[in-house]
């Protein structure tokens, strides 16, 4: 029994990030978990768990600063542009 207004598409974009990011830092067959609750004042605090390495305490404060990615160059695992977190954040901050 959760409502969330505001643009449909642009919060499909954000939770698609978030699960893909999750995705792909997780170990083949893991679980992805998403789930949504009611967090205070009528707000809703939705949360994607994965089962992956984890943000390096070094790169936390940059996660969502556009191009930045945790590992770079060629020793890269996981392909991306850096953007998603990004615009996932300007998304929830608008």
């Amino acid at each position: 029994d959760l409502a969330v207004r505001g643009d449909a598409d642009r919060h499909i974009q954000v939770l698609a990030n978030l699960m893909l990011n999750a995705a792909k830092f997780s170990p083949a067959g893991a679980a992805v978990v998403v789930s949504a609750a009611r967090h205070g004042d009528g707000k809703v605090r939705t949360r994607v768990r994965d089962h992956g390495p984890g943000i390096p305490t070094e790169f936390r404060s940059r996660i969502f600063t556009p191009f930045a990615q945790a590992e770079s160059g060629d020793a890269r695992r996981v392909g991306g542009t850096g953007l998603g977190l990004a615009i996932s954040r300007e998304i929830v901050d608008h």
